[in-house]
């Protein structure tokens, strides 16, 4: 209720950019247009669930022709970062939060949620429009590239460095410059506490290839 009431539908209804949200309010996208390319970003409830998933879809229905960025709370897993995990979990395979996950380490946090190899399987990868997909809740950064049903990429990115000492996560934030021309995404993390940002060495800097092709098909 805290969230709906400070960040829900009213505090931005008077912005252009602003699409809407779902009936729960928990689940928002904006739009804008750049350079003739419909630009989309689909802000989905942590677990969402089925009547989540189907607002969604109708949002994307209205905008075929969109490159879809989709975010939500919790989707990849990277233990290898995260010191309080006891063995074997730092061996785990990185990968989207599946049954296994929700059952043995960190369960659902709603009783009809969405599983995110689930929502992968059926939403993210029927939709050739979506191209991206971000989270964070686990404390890492991990990239991996999937395939939808059109055989096209979907980059699935988790960076979170919330914990990370001396200051509690020091404000990284992830900073995505899009270059229509070149068809690229920059990608940085800066730290306005430590005023610089992440190095190649550390994992942090990289190019993210646009396919146009996977929209308006």
């Amino acid at each position: 209720r805290i969230y709906i009431e400070n960040f829900g539908p009213n505090r931005y209804a008077d912005k252009d950019w602003y699409g809407g949200a779902s009936p729960s309010a928990l689940s928002n996208y904006q739009r804008l247009e750049v350079q003739g390319q419909e630009l989309l970003f689909l802000h989905l409830v942590v677990d969402p669930w089925a009547e989540e998933l189907a607002w969604a879809q109708t949002v994307l229905d209205a905008h075929p022709d969109a490159a879809v960025a989709l975010t939500t709370h919790r989707w990849l897993f990277d233990f290898r970062m995260t010191d309080e995990m006891p063995e074997p979990f730092p061996l785990l395979e990185a990968r989207r939060f599946d049954c296994f996950m929700v059952t043995m380490v960190q369960g659902l946090y709603f009783e009809d949620g969405g599983i995110a190899e689930e929502v992968f399987q059926q939403f993210v990868r029927l939709n050739p429009q979506i191209y991206m997909v971000q989270c964070g809740h686990i404390d890492a950064e991990y990239y991996q590239v999937s395939q939808n049903i059109a055989g096209l990429p979907v980059h699935e990115i988790l960076i979170d460095f919330q914990s990370e000492p001396p200051q509690n996560g020091n404000g990284w934030m992830r900073l995505m410059r899009y270059d229509l021309e070149a068809n690229q995404i920059h990608m940085e993390t800066y730290s306005p506490t430590l005023d610089r940002f992440r190095v190649n060495g550390e994992g942090c800097a990289y190019l993210l290839d646009l396919v146009y092709d996977q929209v308006g098909d």
